[in-house]
């Protein structure tokens, strides 16, 4: 097993941190966001998305592994002397967790409600939600989008036979223009990665009266793009990837009024802001950008 992401600035395991698939709508994350997953103190631990959740999985990493938290999985790694294991773990769409380990046991599911076995398949019947475990030759796939069990088996077969380090490789090129800026970073680069991905879970795909892709402000949980912020986005954004800068200051621009006004907050199926944005920062982001 090839360890993709050992390359990439580490960062300290986070409990809490939302892990969650790329390009989920506002409106998808209200009504089910039950289909994310979130990460407890322990190494490894994660569960889903939910106030009372009643199962979990836990990847039995070492607790002092070298991490990588992404927006849509991470990975632990751990290597000294002659012993070398891990495990790397992707969210590819609502409701599923796929990965694979190395030198560690099997990912086990813990509930205080009964744990279905049959051949490699472990299932929960639970309202937080339905779960299912398939673990086969060190990939494992958790599926908890599915209410019939046959529906999630057929899921995680499908996972089970996909190429995962493909798909990992894919990941890592994806952050291979931030990778190259974190080489400059002494001491700080585990800052910035997972700022990075902070600023990777926060963007969000067109929808509703926003045409292009736009970022979710961090001062509110309500959707909406603070036009206000777009300055130290764009920048912050043209250092790592400079076509996400230019598509967040197109759709700025493209949310204008017909009066030429620039709402200072813009929501996708809401009445945006009467305050307008000041047009001069806006004239430096393009500078910028």
């Amino acid at each position: 097993m090839k360890f993709v992401f050992q390359s990439y600035p580490a960062h300290p395991w986070l409990s809490e941190w939302t892990l969650e698939p790329q390009g989920c709508s506002t409106a998808y994350r209200s009504s089910r966001s039950d289909h994310f997953f979130r990460t407890l103190q322990t190494v490894g631990q994660v569960i889903p998305h939910v106030d009372d959740p009643e199962w979990s999985i836990q990847i039995p990493v070492p607790q002092n592994s070298r991490v990588n938290l992404l927006a849509n999985g991470f990975c632990a790694y751990f290597e000294q002397r002659r012993i070398r294991c891990g495990a790397e773990v992707l969210i590819p769409e609502p409701g599923v967790l796929w990965g694979r380990f190395l030198d560690i046991p099997e990912p086990v599911l813990i509930s205080e409600h009964p744990i279905e076995e049959e051949d490699a398949y472990h299932w929960i019947e639970s309202s937080k939600p339905n779960v299912l475990l398939c673990v086969r030759n060190g990939i494992f796939c958790l599926v908890s989008k599915a209410h019939l069990r046959a529906d999630a088996v057929k899921a995680a077969d499908a996972y089970l036979q996909a190429d995962f380090e493909s798909r990992l490789v894919q990941e890592l090129a994806q952050r291979a223009q931030a990778a190259t800026l974190f080489e400059n970073m002494a001491h700080h680069d585990s800052l910035a990665a997972i700022s990075v991905e902070s600023m990777t879970k926060a963007l969000r795909p067109p929808e509703g009266r926003i045409p292009h892709t736009w970022s979710q402000s961090s001062s509110t949980d309500t959707p909406c793009f603070e036009i206000n912020e777009l300055f130290p986005l764009a920048q912050a954004w043209s250092l790592v990837d400079p076509e996400t800068a230019e598509e967040l200051l197109l759709c700025a621009l493209k949310i204008q009024t017909h009066a030429g006004a620039l709402p200072v907050h813009f929501s996708p199926h809401a009445t945006f802001s009467v305050t307008e944005a000041p047009k001069p920062l806006l004239a430096k982001t393009v500078e910028q950008v």
